[in-house]
């Protein structure tokens, strides 16, 4: 029997991830998650309509935007779970599309869950 060491089993499963926060449209509807360009909708927001284009850019370097690999903001719900809640987990648990409320667990798995029931 071939030894295989645990780096290589979490290798594998990070390579087969789902990165929800990537995808472009739910698994289960198929409703279109892209939440537009991020510079671009950072540059139309109110919150942003003093900045110079160099904020703006600064601005959209925090979520990864960068002119040679521009990115998107996603529509997809991201969902943590309290410190204190059974599953908790250290960052995103549970993905819910906007659209028709589907529950995906954090590495891509459908439930049947609700959101109350999380």
């Amino acid at each position: 029997m071939k030894k295989i060491k645990v780096t290589e089993v979490v290798a594998e499963h990070v390579k087969n991830t789902i990165r929800f926060s990537e995808l472009k449209n739910c698994p289960h509807c198929k409703c279109n998650w892209d939440g537009g360009d991020i510079l671009e909708c950072l540059s139309k927001h109110p919150s942003y309509k003093n900045y110079t284009k160099e904020q703006l850019l600064e601005a959209a370097g925090h979520y990864g935007w960068t002119p040679e690999t521009p990115k998107n903001f996603s529509l997809v719900i991201g969902i943590e779970l309290p410190y204190d809640h059974p599953n908790h987990y250290d960052g995103i648990s549970y993905w819910q599309c906007p659209e028709c409320k589907t529950v995906f667990t954090r590495d891509g798995k459908e439930t049947n869950k609700t959101l109350e029931e999380l």
